[in-house]
C-alpha cells in the first residue's frame, strides 16, 4: 500500500499562520529549558531562519496528528526542528499548556508575513 503524501504548503499555510498568532500570539510554546531561552518570535526574520515562525503540530502529523488549528501551535523554527515528531509529553510537563499572550503578541500587520 502506497502513503499519500501530504501537501503542506501554500496559501494553506498562510492561513494557518495567520490564526495561529492571532490565538497564540508571537511566543514559541516549546520555550524552556533544553530548548530557547526567550519566548519571543521576532515577525520580521527570513523563513528559514532559526528563530522565525513555524507551526508546530501538537500531536505531530506522523503520529496522525491534524492540520487543524487545535492542534497547532507557534514554535521557534530550531525548537520545531529538535522537538522532531516527539509528543509534547516526552518533553517536558506542562508543555500543552497555552501561554497567556499580551496584546504586544498578537499585534499583526501585513508586513509580518
Amino acid at each position: 500500500m502506497t502513503r499519500r503524501r501530504r501537501r503542506w504548503g501554500g496559501s494553506k499555510v498562510a492561513r494557518l499562520r495567520v490564526a495561529v498568532v492571532r490565538r497564540w500570539g508571537w511566543v514559541c510554546w516549546l520555550s524552556g529549558p533544553g530548548y530557547c531561552q526567550d519566548p519571543r518570535i521576532e515577525p520580521g526574520l527570513p523563513p528559514r531562519h532559526p528563530l522565525s515562525l513555524s507551526l508546530d503540530h501538537v500531536l505531530p502529523a506522523s503520529r496522525g496528528g491534524s492540520d487543524d488549528l487545535a492542534n497547532l501551535r507557534p514554535a521557534h523554527l530550531r525548537c520545531n526542528q529538535r522537538r522532531s515528531a516527539k509528543l509534547a509529553s516526552e518533553l517536558r510537563p506542562g508543555a500543552l499548556r497555552p501561554r497567556e499572550s499580551t496584546a504586544d503578541d498578537l499585534r499583526l500587520t501585513r508586513s509580518d508575513f
